[in-house]
């Protein structure tokens, strides 16, 4: 697996990885660097950290992969 799909964990159903603590110390080791938090930011704000446009995010997501999928 990479960053981004770990991180990202949420849009594909999987609500928490609390039970597994070493991915998620992994994924904080990660998100903590100072390159890692200047590329979340480009070239907007880091959505994951804002509610409201991550479930809009979400959202705009799942219905691109319904209508391209005829789901």
């Amino acid at each position: 697996m990479s960053y981004p799909v770990i991180r990202g964990h949420a849009f594909s159903g999987v609500e928490s990885i609390d039970e597994f603590p070493n991915l998620k110390a992994w994924i904080e080791r990660i998100d903590t660097r100072p390159a890692t938090q200047k590329g979340l930011n480009v070239p907007v704000p880091d959505i994951m950290k804002n509610p409201e446009k991550l479930e809009e995010y979400g959202n705009l997501i799942q219905s691109y992969f319904k209508d391209r999928l005829n789901m």
